[in-house]
């Protein structure tokens, strides 16, 4: 009994580690996203003091920049689709 327990709360232990780890993982691409989706709306305007780039450099960084909303949602949904999916593997193989 005593050892069916111990095997059950290491089971579970993992089990918590690998769902931080697809966190952290999720946190790390919705960052990369937002950086890159960001970065040239942020060098567009800090460049562009006096109005002397044209009207769609403008359009184009701020377009990318509003992207990012959409990026989200894909990225939830990519990552939980693939987690999901590995997790259906790895059921089936025990």
């Amino acid at each position: 009994m005593y050892f069916c327990f111990l095997q059950v709360a290491d089971e579970a232990r993992y089990v918590a580690t690998m769902k931080t780890v697809r966190q952290v993982k999720t946190v790390f691409v919705i960052f990369i996203a937002f950086v890159c989706c960001w970065s040239p709306y942020i060098v567009v305007l800090l460049y562009d003091n006096s109005d002397s780039l044209p009207l769609p450099v403008h359009l184009y960084a701020s377009m990318l920049a509003h992207l990012h909303a959409s990026l989200n949602f894909a990225t939830y949904g990519l990552i939980t689709a693939v987690c999901a999916r590995i997790s259906c593997q790895q059921a089936v193989a025990k």
